[in-house]
């Protein structure tokens, strides 16, 4: 007989802690190992199911508002033999959820405002902000998948593959190929990502400034030196210098808060910083808030990233809480690059709007 550990009762801090970034570990893993060419529709169809199951979990309940108990029957932490830990998830909180994402007021209508497409088409991230129920997409690929600014520019973060865009005219024409029968009433915004660097930012702003876009988020993917900021920490052990790089990382979206090079409305990932190093300086709850306090002085929001959910949900939650003392906007996005991302951990992200009384930015981000 397989023997099953069930989650304690617990209070809410303790099962943010513990057992939500488990289950994120498990659902990553399910994303990277799975080879069944049937098994991409089942999870596509599913409203982000996984991050639904750590959002009841992060409130100390189950997906039917029952309270944790010893008695739960196929806990939601761990497998049976014959089940995968997503697939126990999906069955328990995809109806719920489905009927949730329907009743939503347009309060909280489903946005997610962070999108790519280098690495698949625009109708297949379309379709499956559609099986999710997503009422505005917007699409926000990196300026440095541009080549005009990658052969001009020697970017200090790349990705390594995915298509390379000629001209904005060839990026615009992507928006052009939608079909209008399958968006239904869904909102699509054309936008982009666009790197902040003192040592590239004029170059940056003639490019993006050609023309108008519906969304602009701003991100810090270098650090002055040209040094990635999700690789250069690594292996650093001594954690005074780890502390250091947080900090500059920090001081560099400050910069680019305080700068009019674009019009962006949203600093995208502030705490992505962690991919690289989890050692972060004792002061970080203080640097946090005086980031938000800076984005409230300057009509801007700050993003919680579906991405940085899946590594550091701690940081994000420490993220929203600097938000909510500085009265300071939020956008949600989840910075999918495939299609099975798309809305990834929104479910967490809105439940921390609700917990912290965050207000999400749901502004025409239209340049005037």
């Amino acid at each position: 007989m397989n023997q099953r550990r069930v989650l304690p009762l617990a209070s809410r801090e303790y099962v943010w802690r513990k057992a939500l970034p488990g289950l994120l570990h498990a659902q990553r893993s399910k994303r990277r190992i799975s080879t069944n060419p049937r098994s991409g529709p089942t999870v596509l169809n599913l409203p982000d199911s996984h991050a639904e199951s750590c959002r009841y979990l992060a409130l100390g309940k189950t997906a039917n508002r029952t309270i944790l108990s010893p008695e739960t029957q196929d806990s939601l932490v761990t497998a049976s033999a014959d089940r995968t830990p997503h697939q126990q998830i999906s069955k328990v909180v995809a109806p719920r959820d489905a009927e949730q994402s329907q009743t939503l007021p347009a309060s909280m209508s489903l946005v997610d405002n962070h999108n790519h497409i280098l690495l698949a088409k625009i109708s297949e991230m379309i379709a499956s902000a559609k099986a999710n129920n997503v009422s505005e997409l917007s699409i926000t690929e990196h300026v440095s998948q541009f080549r005009e600014l990658r052969e001009s520019i020697k970017f200090g973060s790349l990705h390594p593959s995915g298509r390379i865009f000629d001209n904005l005219k060839e990026y615009r024409d992507e928006f052009g190929k939608i079909d209008l029968d399958t968006v239904s009433k869904m909102k699509i915004n054309r936008g982009l990502e666009v790197d902040f660097s003192p040592r590239f930012e004029k170059s940056i702003a003639d490019f993006v400034n050609q023309e108008r876009w519906d969304i602009l988020l701003c991100s810090i993917h270098e650090f002055e030196n040209g040094k990635d900021i999700e690789r250069n920490a690594r292996g650093i052990v001594d954690p005074d210098s780890a502390h250091e790089l947080w900090r500059d990382y920090v001081r560099l979206q400050r910069l680019a808060l305080e700068s009019d090079f674009v019009p962006f409305k949203i600093l995208a990932h502030p705490v992505r910083m962690s991919r690289s190093s989890k050692a972060v300086p004792h002061e970080l709850d203080d640097l946090l808030l005086d980031l938000a306090q800076v984005a409230r002085r300057r009509d801007k929001a700050l993003e919680l990233n579906g991405r940085d959910l899946d590594y550091a949900p701690e940081l994000v939650r420490r993220l929203a809480l600097a938000c909510s003392k500085a009265d300071c906007r939020v956008s949600l996005g989840s910075d999918a690059h495939h299609p099975i991302e798309v809305f990834r951990n929104m479910s967490i992200a809105r439940s921390l709007t609700e917990e912290f009384n965050l207000k999400i930015d749901q502004r025409d981000h239209g340049q005037n």
